[in-house]
């Protein structure tokens, strides 16, 4: 029984590919949510469901948000 189980129709270079292009972009604006939303469109995904993607690679990585940013190499932000 598949019920409740999602299956992701996104390759994993995509999901990677939109959590780095979010993480960029987040640096040079002022509000996360204008860039989630655009990035989630251009990938073809909601922005509830990209806001999960980052969510996970910030698990997945031990890191919160900024310091995920300055791992990038990215402006550097405190």
């Amino acid at each position: 029984d598949k019920m409740g189980k999602t299956t992701n129709k996104f390759a994993p270079e995509v999901l990677a590919r939109a959590v780095r292009t979010a993480l960029y972009q987040e640096c040079d604006h002022s509000s996360g949510s204008a860039v989630t939303v655009s990035i989630a469109k251009k990938v073809g995904c909601a922005p509830p469901t990209l806001q999960e993607w980052e969510k996970k690679a910030a698990r997945e990585q031990g890191l919160n948000r900024v310091a995920r940013i300055n791992a990038l190499g990215a402006k550097t932000i405190t």
